[in-house]
């Protein structure tokens, strides 16, 4: 570069119309939202504008420039192009625009920095232009097409004149690249900076509306309206090109209906002012993912195979390229609605082979990773080995390649007349696994309607068993079971295997929602026995969840976490499966009070959610992170964490299954139980009875129970020796425990400590097998003093009392201040027993204890004889040991 400012002037005559803005509009009015964000410009150094083309920037940046102009500020207008990638170019038409704003001699100007070398000619024209901006009181610069000298040295110029000048000069840039202040290495913006985006700048429905009425447009319902809104997503480009069709005589209704992205003036404006630009590895990407609805690097990469994805992700996204995030942290993307159109059109030049392998691969991908909503709404091509084509293919094997390229999304206003009862079959069960009732009920439709002679045995039986699975979803589970045995018997002898899959898998779930958890865990293991070999992997580890869930409701916790361990190393791709039965064991560690993994395993819970999610799995996580919080004291984290879960249950009731739908209102009934705030125990049943749903067993099991908290003591008893009966029968060991250990302490509460020690015995006893011992801190201070009484009189065999110990030394059973005479009371200590046993849990021998309370050492024999009877011990040793572990000091 040369070394002097020469680079500053050039031969050529300043070009003047790069200094001046876009004329001023002659109908319509600025939009005053975006008047006001720009407005924030005042207190800002720098002001960063980007937006893809067509978000109107330049008008609105006109509209602003008028009003300053208009209330007497000084403002510059720059409008960059390709040209200004030549410095030389760049400074003398900049210059020109600086000196005409300020009213400076442009000629004597530009002199006198001719001859200066590079750095001081462009810190003195920071200087000039910072001194001009005090004088006039502040200077707006607004410079249009900063993306145009990205990577040029020009940027680097302009940049160090940025931030040589002083507060008084505003800087507005304005790009289609996504730029902050963080996208110049090697230079510090300032703080004082604000960043627009796209977002700010779209049209809201209210600006929409006005800005047809105020182009004359006449008949502008609702529906219409939010249809467009919807199409455009608040595109200004989308809506002028419906004002266009306006104009040209054709309704607005009609002209809103026919907007797409294949309209011929958008294929010019797509392809020239986005596709073009872009390098080929990023036209690859848009191509070969154009029927997804989101896109991430993990589906990027599992479709394209060994592609750096990342990089080319990455880059749409900074271009601006109506590629945008759908959340801030996701790292999942989608397309603008209308760009996503033309792409998906464009997409066609592929070859048919190309492109049913690219979307056969990441519709397993999508399957697989539990994107059940995705998968449903998006197109499903699957290789002969996936699951769910195999199960069409018993119905209709001769489904063409013609059909299969037809397949653009399960939408309902495409073109199906000519399809197969493949397609059919095949949209209906993706919708049954997203649990859209409404949508299964449209896509089986046809086929019911097809004429006898053109349903053959397979299509016939292939209706029967997703009719089992259409029961299991609206919670008809009773119906749902009969109907299985019916299509049992049909299949008998057949070699339908896909069908028996789903057949086994169907049945199994609706057995653990009736309540026949031993049952439904045979009918999982028959499951087991037909994918031994491997296939079906998305059901199997939905099948090894199911497994895994039961086995915990039945209170056998060590084969739970087993089996959840399993899924996670057998079904690794599986994130839904998997997450969810990490949240499942972090629920276990809760009821074990097991704290050394729970931590870790919250974390990976988190980091599998913060990937994808189906609504399933958020409501396991919410549960997973309440009960952890619970353990913890943090009662308000774990309110507010199930109150989440709660609406979500209600904006998504049209894809949730009915049975995941309780979950967070009974984990907060027994929340709010463990409060004991009864009220708002029972409000939490309250809502969801107003969603209108049905409960599985082993919820109508915990309402009762909630229930009983308002109900007379006589008849609270013998309502809960029937409910205790009721779980028992129907193996909910976990609710089983809790019952009977409340049946304990009503007895306990009235005296009847026999009656008492009997069941704590049997409550023990069930517990130490599994090692559940967080049910034991309900109504911890009570269950306290019955585990005390329990130790000192029943004599329990040597486990059962080395698992009371251990409960005894639990956190949630230490004593609180004022409490110490509950022990007394609860192993009927007098209270010079009560002295003598704690100065010898002091280390005191006999002699010294005598000596301490002022009485004869046979007194203190005596004293320690009776409470040698009364804790059932021999020794000296073992009574200290007991009365430390049972917390007397």
């Amino acid at each position: 570069m040369e070394s002097t400012a020469g680079h500053l002037t050039a031969n050529n005559i300043p070009i003047v119309a790069k200094s001046m803005p876009p004329a001023q509009r002659l109908w319509g009015k600025p939009r005053e939202r975006i008047m006001h964000l720009l407005d924030r410009s005042r207190r800002q150094r720098f002001t960063f504008l980007n937006a893809p083309a067509g978000y109107g920037k330049t008008t609105a940046l006109a509209d602003w420039f008028y009003s300053l102009t208009n209330a007497g500020e000084k403002a510059a207008w720059f409008a960059i192009d390709r040209r200004d990638r030549d410095s030389k170019c760049f400074w003398l038409n900049f210059h020109y625009a600086i000196c005409t704003a300020l009213g400076i001699d442009f000629v004597k100007s530009l002199g006198a920095v001719q001859s200066m070398a590079r750095n001081e000619a462009i810190l003195t024209m920071a200087n000039e232009m910072s001194l001009s901006a005090r004088k006039c009181g502040g200077l707006f610069i607004v410079i249009e097409g900063l993306d145009v000298i990205y990577g040029f040295e020009t940027l680097e110029e302009l940049l160090t004149l940025m931030l040589a000048l002083s507060g008084n000069v505003h800087i507005i840039l304005s790009s289609r690249v996504a730029f902050t202040k963080h996208s110049f290495p090697g230079f510090t913006i300032p703080d004082v900076s604000l960043s627009i985006d796209y977002s700010m700048l779209a049209l809201t429905k209210q600006e929409m509306l006005e800005y047809l009425l105020d182009a004359g447009v006449e008949q502008v319902e609702e529906p219409d309206l939010s249809l467009l809104h919807d199409k455009t997503q608040g595109w200004p480009a989308g809506t002028a090109i419906v004002m266009d069709s306006v104009d040209a005589g054709v309704s607005f209704k009609e002209a809103v209906a026919n907007l797409s992205g294949t309209d011929p003036r958008l294929n010019e404006f797509f392809e020239f002012e986005v596709f073009s630009g872009l390098s080929q590895e990023e036209k690859d990407l848009l191509l070969k993912t154009a029927s997804l609805g989101m896109i991430s690097a993990r589906v990027a990469g599992y479709t394209l195979g060994d592609v750096d994805v990342d990089t080319a992700i990455s880059s749409l996204h900074r271009r601006n390229a109506f590629f945008f995030p759908i959340d801030t942290n996701s790292g999942e993307y989608e397309l603008h609605p209308l760009f996503s159109q033309w792409v998906m059109k464009k997409a066609q030049i592929l070859s048919s082979h190309e492109q049913r392998l690219l979307n056969a691969r990441a519709s397993r991908w999508c399957l697989r990773n539990g994107l059940t909503t995705a998968a449903a709404k998006h197109k499903i091509l699957a290789s002969e080995r996936e699951d769910i084509f195999n199960l069409v293919r018993v119905a209709y094997p001769n489904m063409t390649t013609a059909e299969l390229m037809s397949i653009t999304m399960f939408r309902r206003n495409i073109d199906i007349k000519e399809l197969s009862p493949c397609f059919y079959l095949l949209a209906a069960w993706a919708y049954a696994y997203s649990a859209q009732l409404d949508e299964l009920d449209f896509w089986l439709k046809p086929l019911h309607e097809l004429p006898d002679e053109l349903v053959d045995e397979r299509l016939r039986l292939s209706l029967e068993v997703i009719k089992v699975k259409e029961l299991c979803l609206a919670s008809k589970f009773d119906d749902g079971i009969e109907k299985a045995h019916q299509v049992e018997s049909r299949l008998a002898g057949k070699d339908f295997i896909p069908l028996k899959v789903i057949l086994a898998n169907c049945r199994s779930e609706a057995l653990d929602q009736q309540g026949k958890i031993q049952e439904g865990l045979e009918r999982h293991l028959e499951f087991a026995s037909l994918t031994s070999d491997g296939s079906f992997p998305f059901l199997s580890s939905i099948n090894s969840y199911s497994m895994a869930f039961s086995y915990f409701e039945q209170g056998n916790l060590k084969h739970a976490a087993q089996m959840c361990r399993q899924i996670q190393t057998s079904y690794a791709p599986d994130y839904v499966t998997c997450g969810a039965a990490c949240s499942l064991e972090v629920l276990i560690d809760v009821l074990s009070n097991n704290n050394m993994e729970r931590e870790q395993r919250l974390a990976k819970a988190t980091s599998l959610i913060s990937k994808r999610s189906n609504v399933d799995m958020f409501l396991d996580w919410c549960t997973a992170r309440a009960w952890t919080y619970v353990s913890a004291g943090d009662i308000d984290k774990a309110d507010a964490i199930l109150r989440e879960g709660m609406s979500l249950v209600k904006m998504s009731l049209g894809f949730i299954p009915r049975m995941a739908a309780v979950q967070p209102f009974q984990n907060h009934a027994m929340l709010m139980l463990l409060e004991g705030r009864v009220q708002e125990a029972l409000a939490s049943y309250r809502e969801f009875d107003m969603l209108g749903l049905a409960m599985t067993a082993q919820s109508r099991l915990v309402r009762e129970f909630v229930e009983l908290s308002i109900v007379d003591e006589e008849e609270r008893e013998k309502r809960l020796l029937a409910l205790l009966e009721t779980a028992d029968s129907h193996e909910c060991n976990l609710i089983a425990q809790l019952l009977m250990l409340e049946v304990a302490l009503i007895y306990f509460e009235r005296g009847q400590r026999t009656r008492a020690v009997r069941e704590i015995d049997l409550c023990v006893s069930r517990a130490q097998e599994n090692d559940i011992v967080a049910i034991f801190g309900w109504k911890a201070r009570q269950v306290r003093s019955l585990l005390m009484v329990y130790l000192t009189t029943a004599k329990p065999n040597y486990k059962n009392r080395h698992f009371a110990q251990s409960l005894l030394r639990q956190d949630f059973m230490q004593l609180r201040e004022g409490e110490e005479d509950q022990l007394s009371q609860a192993v009927e200590l007098t209270s010079k027993e009560l002295e003598v046993i704690k100065l010898a849990l002091s280390g005191m021998d006999r002699k010294e204890i005598s000596q301490e309370l002022c009485i004869s050492e046979s007194t203190v024999k005596s004293h320690l004889s009776h409470m040698y009877r009364k804790f059932g011990v021999k020794r000296y040793s073992e009574l200290v040991a007991l009365a430390s572990e049972l917390g007397i000091s």
